[in-house]
């Protein structure tokens, strides 16, 4: 009696399966309005493709844009001819912290770090030209940057890049913080 009953509830739902397959590939029926015109419309071209736009994460914005900086920084250092002037991208923890952050500085930017801790060190004191002379370079690194990618289209199209990631990410980080308490530094990340 088990195995008739199993047997007859299956053919049961095989028929309503197939019932509602059959009228799945129905011509869709469609009414114009309040006249009593019916006219079919055909669906007999299979789905090709489907496509599902999604967001892309923080986590990826950032990995883009760092990307798209060590790009550009590759591309400047190949054709900066002043060492000095390289720029240096690493990951490093600050002073008090295991959180290591991306940093880049210019090579001297890192030469003069070195030599205000050695002042430090030494006489317990920073050399307060060191700061005035730090902007002197600063703008200089600017001026060349600017020149070097008015040269080189390549290297303006990968700043450009770089900018447009960086935005990107900044713009959906934001997004993403408001409601977190201690997000709204980009350092944090």
């Amino acid at each position: 009696m088990t195995i008739r009953w199993v047997t007859s509830a299956g053919i049961i739902l095989l028929i309503c399966a197939s019932s509602q397959i059959a009228k799945a590939q129905e011509p869709e029926v469609a009414t114009d309005g309040p006249s009593d015109e019916i006219t079919a419309v055909a669906t007999d071209e299979p789905i090709d493709e489907i496509t599902v736009v999604g967001e892309k994460s923080v986590l990826k914005l950032k990995y883009e844009y760092e990307l798209a900086e060590d790009n550009f920084y590759e591309m400047y250092n190949e054709l900066n001819d002043d060492w000095e002037f390289d720029v240096i991208c690493r990951n490093e923890a600050p002073t008090g912290s295991h959180i290591r952050r991306r940093i880049c500085w210019p090579r001297y930017e890192l030469e003069l770090r070195t030599e205000e801790a050695r002042s430090m060190l030494q006489r317990g004191a920073i050399d307060p030209a060191a700061g005035a002379s730090a902007m002197a370079m600063s703008k200089r690194l600017k001026d060349k940057i600017a020149a070097l990618a008015e040269e080189d289209p390549r290297l303006l199209e990968a700043l450009v890049e770089y900018r447009d990631k960086y935005q990107a990410y900044e713009s959906e980080r934001k997004k993403n913080c408001r409601a977190l308490i201690g997000c709204g530094n980009s350092d944090e990340d």
